[in-house]
C-alpha cells in the first residue's frame, strides 16, 4: 500500500487472560469482499453514504492514521448503522501507539504501559461495524514478521471475530524498497524468497498484496508474474482445512509519490478480473476519494464527496463479482492459460505486454496442473493472444467453470474455446442462480462479445 514500512496500528494487541472472553466465532471470509482505501473528512458522513451506495463492504482509514480519526471513523459508522442507512464496515488502522526509537520488536511494543492503552483503545471501537485491525503494511525483516505473528494472535485470542489484516510488498519491491533488496536481493527468486520467509513465520488470515501496474512511463509488465507466485505460495502453505484468502489492492487513481497515473475505467477491470482468475476472493481500491496524506487523487469520489465519472460502472463492477461471489468462493483456479504472440503483447498500441510466459504457449502449457486432466485444446480469435482464461474447479463435483478475460483495455474482443471433450452442456453464468446455456453435447465455447478489461464466467458439464 504506502511505501513506507511504518508499523502500524491499532493494533497490538493484548495479553488479557482468557478467562471472561465471550465466546465468539473466529473470523473467516465467507464471500468476496470489496474495500477501499481514503475516506476523506471522516467527519463527513457523506463520504460514507456514497461509499456504500457504490456497493462496496468496507473502508480502511489510512488516510492520517490517528486515534482520534480512527476512534471518530468508528463512532460516524455505529451512528450511520443505527439509523439503518449503511451496511458499510472498516478495517482500522492507527499508527500512533509509542514505540522505542529504531527498535520494532515485539518484546517493546509489549511492554505492559503500551499493552494497557491498546487494549483500552481497541475495546473502546470493539463494535460490529469493525471487521478488523491493520497491523503491519509491508513488512521486510524477521523481527516485523516476528511482531505480526504476536500482535495477530493476541488480536485473535482477545476478539476473536476479527480479522488481524497485512499487507505485503508487491514483486517490484526488488526493485525499488532498499529493505527488500537488503534482505531478499533483486534476482529472480528474491519475491519467491520474501513469500516464503513471511508464510512460514506468521499465520496469516489474508494474504494481501498491493500492485499498481500503471506508471507514468508506461506498465509494469510482471502483474501476473506477481499473481502466479501468490497462487503458487497459496496452494503451498494452504491446508484442507483452511486456505488462505488472497486480496489484491488495485490501483483506482493517481499518485504522485507513488508515481503511478490514473487509470481508465477498463485498466481497473482488468486488474480485478485478472486477480480473479488467479483465486483472488477479496479486492481493495486505492484510493476511493483524494487523499493528500498519500498524495492521490479522486477515485470514484472527489474532494467534496461527489461521484466521478467511474462511479456508476465501479458500482456495477462490484455488484457484479458479490452476485457471483458464492459461486466464486467455492472456485479456485487448477490451470491459468495465456495464449501469446511472439512479441508478447496484449495492447493494441503494442506497448510491452503484461505476459505470464516467456514464448508462446504451446499445447502441454493449456493442460491443467491436476495429473491427467485436459481442458482447453486451443483458444482462437483474431486477438487470441489478449485472452485469459482461468479453468476453476469446485471443492466437490466434475463440473469446470471458465473465467475469460479480455485483456485488452482499448478494444472487444471475442474467443473462442475448444475442449479436449464434448460438454453435456455450456452455460453462461451471471449468478449462483442464473445461467443461459450457449450449447449441449458440444466441444466449442464462443465467448461473444468481452468488453475491453471484463471477464464473462462459463459453466462446462462433462
Amino acid at each position: 500500500m504506502n511505501a513506507k514500512p511504518f508499523v502500524l496500528l491499532i493494533l497490538v494487541a493484548l495479553c488479557l487472560p482468557l478467562a471472561g472472553i465471550s465466546q465468539t466465532t473466529p473470523w473467516k471470509q465467507q464471500n468476496i469482499l470489496i474495500g477501499g482505501v481514503g475516506i476523506g473528512n471522516v467527519n463527513n458522513a457523506e463520504f460514507y453514504l456514497q461509499i456504500d451506495r457504490a456497493d462496496i463492504d468496507f473502508v480502511i482509514n489510512f488516510d492520517r492514521g490517528s486515534r482520534y480519526e480512527a476512534s471518530r471513523m468508528r463512532q460516524m459508522l455505529d451512528s450511520l448503522r443505527a439509523a439503518r442507512q449503511i451496511n458499510l464496515q472498516a478495517i482500522l488502522h492507527y499508527e500512533g501507539w509509542p514505540t522505542p526509537a529504531n527498535d520494532r520488536t515485539f518484546k517493546n511494543l509489549a511492554a505492559k504501559n503500551q499493552q494497557h492503552a491498546i487494549i483500552r483503545t481497541l475495546r473502546e471501537m470493539e463494535q460490529p461495524e469493525i471487521i478488523g485491525y491493520f497491523v503491519w503494511d509491508e513488512p521486510c525483516s524477521d523481527d516485523e514478521f516476528a511482531n505480526i505473528k504476536e500482535m495477530s494472535k493476541m488480536i485473535r485470542t482477545q476478539f476473536p471475530d476479527k480479522l488481524a489484516y497485512v499487507n505485503l510488498f508487491p514483486l517490484y519491491a526488488a526493485d525499488d524498497s532498499p529493505c527488500f533488496i537488503e534482505k531478499y536481493g533483486s534476482d529472480e527468486q528474491s519475491y519467491e524468497r520474501y513469500l516464503d520467509r513471511y508464510l512460514s513465520m506468521v499465520d496469516d488470515q489474508v494474504l494481501s498484496v498491493d500492485f499498481y501496474p500503471f506508471i507514468h512511463r508506461g506498465v509494469r509488465n510482471n502483474f501476473y508474474h506477481n499473481l502466479q507466485m501468490l497462487k503458487n505460495k497459496i496452494d503451498q502453505y494452504s491446508t484442507p482445512q483452511h486456505r488462505i484468502p488472497f486480496w489484491l489492492i488495485v490501483q483506482m487513481s493517481e499518485s504522485r509519490s507513488f508515481k503511478i497515473k490514473k487509470p481508465t475505467m477498463p485498466e481497473i477491470s482488468w486488474q480485478v478480473y485478472s486477480a480473479i482468475a488467479y483465486g483472488a476472493k477479496g479486492i481493495v481500491y486505492y484510493t476511493l476519494v483524494e487523499t493528500p496524506a498519500l498524495e492521490c487523487q479522486e477515485g470514484i469520489l472527489n474532494a467534496a464527496a461527489q461521484p466521478t465519472s467511474i462511479f456508476t460502472k465501479v458500482r456495477s463492477l462490484n455488484l457484479t463479482l458479490h452476485r457471483l461471489g458464492p459461486l466464486l468462493m467455492q472456485l479456485e483456479p487448477i490451470a491459468i492459460l495465456h495464449p501469446a504472440d511472439s512479441q508478447q503483447r496484449i495492447w493494441p498500441n503494442n506497448q510491452k505486454g503484461l505476459q505470464a510466459f516467456k514464448r508462446r504457449a504451446t499445447t502441454e502449457e493449456y493442460n491443467s496442473s491436476r495429473a491427467g486432466e485436459q481442458i482447453v485444446r486451443d483458444i482462437q480469435g483474431t486477438h487470441s493472444e489478449r485472452a485469459l482464461v482461468s479453468v476453476m474447479a469446485p471443492k466437490q463435483g466434475r463440473e469446470r467453470y471458465l473465467l475469460v478475460v479480455n485483456k485488452s483495455v482499448d478494444s472487444a474482443e471475442s474467443f473462442t474455446l475448444q475442449l479436449t471433450f464434448n460438454a453435456q452442456r455450456i452455460a453462461r453464468i451471471f449468478d449462483p442462480d442464473l445461467s443461459r446455456t450457449l450449447g449441449l453435447n458440444t466441444n466449442t465455447l464462443n465467448t461473444g462479445r468481452i468488453e475491453p478489461g471484463v471477464g464473462k464466467l462459463f459453466l462446462i458439464e462433462p
